[in-house]
């Protein structure tokens, strides 16, 4: 079989550094999958009834070649399964940031507000600023992690 014909190996993850979407270098036709394995039976049925041993053998090397790519195809689907789903969690997790985000309501002391749940909230403007956390401040100005009053 032609060099150019083979399929490629999959690339471990399609994010590039910083997050940048890199590419599929071949992509695979599901609907294949089922043709490949009908023309694989049937290669092999003729390997089987095949009276010339050169035929046959030849007939028995493609049936493997197929039985190779259908196994790598199945790891490229399996890879790009649990891409997606790993994506789709990534992108919950920003909406929910997002929402959480847009809820806040920034006052001149310094202070993230937000009406929760539980009545109001109150968050250190530094810890959501600076280093992505969510941190309640206790008695309504005392952020535990910087230690200090707002």
């Amino acid at each position: 079989m032609r060099d150019s014909a083979k399929l490629s190996k999959p690339r471990r993850g399609l994010w590039g550094r910083r997050g940048q979407r890199g590419t599929i270098e071949r992509m695979f036709d599901p609907a294949t999958i089922g043709a490949a394995l009908t023309s694989a039976k049937a290669l092999l049925d003729l390997a089987r009834n095949a009276k010339d041993a050169e035929l046959a053998m030849r007939i028995s090397s493609e049936v493997a070649n197929i039985q190779g790519k259908l196994i790598d195809v199945q790891q490229q689907a399996l890879e790009l399964q649990s891409e997606n789903r790993q994506l789709r969690d990534e992108i919950g997790a920003f909406n929910d940031e997002m929402e959480f985000r847009e809820s806040l309501e920034f006052d001149r002391a310094g202070i993230y507000r937000r009406n929760g749940p539980g009545g109001e909230e109150l968050y250190c403007s530094d810890c959501l600023d600076h280093e992505r956390k969510r941190v309640r401040l206790r008695g309504g100005t005392y952020c535990y992690v910087h230690g200090h009053h707002m």
